[in-house]
């Protein structure tokens, strides 16, 4: 089971991430996003996460060198980027479902002005139709928190799960105890 832990803004958080077992953790670089995590993608702190036993995501419209892998949702992305990357699939978008190219595709909650980190939960039965169909392995995402992770898990059958909100005390500082209780309930739900 993949677990990627998302809008991260602060190295405390990363760290915790990381040696609790994430495999993936996402900063967001869209400053219109309340998990912006701001100028300076080059910072020493991101640049000494254990790269390659986790990948270290950048969402934004143009993701920093610093980032190993790219996120990309609905807007313009380089597609020329050689980095491997997650395309996003907000489901009950009106523009229906996206190209997919990349490594995986996570499936997340629509909303019109925001992409992601809305604690919106997806149809779980949509969701695992989805996967079934999918050639792709697919992440979940949408509405995940430490209570319903393994639920969602066993309902969908995802190759991943993906959080931000769902762990959070205010919008990119995550709470070390639901980030322990997400990684563990993920992990146990086979």
């Amino acid at each position: 089971m993949i677990v990627k832990i998302c809008g991260l803004r602060r190295q405390e958080d990363a760290e915790l991430a990381v040696a609790l077992g994430a495999d993936l953790v996402g900063f967001v670089g869209e400053p219109s996003s309340p998990r912006y995590v701001g100028e300076g993608w080059g910072r020493d702190w991101l640049m000494k996460l254990p790269v390659p036993r986790v990948a270290v995501y950048g969402v934004a419209r143009q993701a920093s060198p610093v980032f190993t892998h790219v996120q990309a949702h609905t807007w313009p992305m380089d597609w020329n980027d050689p980095r491997p990357r997650l395309s996003v699939w907000r489901l009950g978008d009106p523009a229906g479902e996206p190209a997919m190219e990349g490594a995986y595709r996570v499936l997340d909650a629509y909303h019109p002005q925001h992409h992601g980190g809305l604690g919106q939960r997806i149809d779980w039965d949509e969701a695992a139709r989805i996967v079934a169909a999918s050639e792709t392995p697919v992440i979940l995402a949408g509405g995940l928190d430490a209570d319903n992770v393994a639920e969602a898990i066993r309902r969908v059958r995802p190759a991943g799960v993906d959080v931000s909100s769902g762990i959070e005390k205010a919008p990119g500082i995550k709470d070390p105890e639901r980030l322990k209780a997400f990684i563990e309930n993920a992990r146990s739900a086979f």
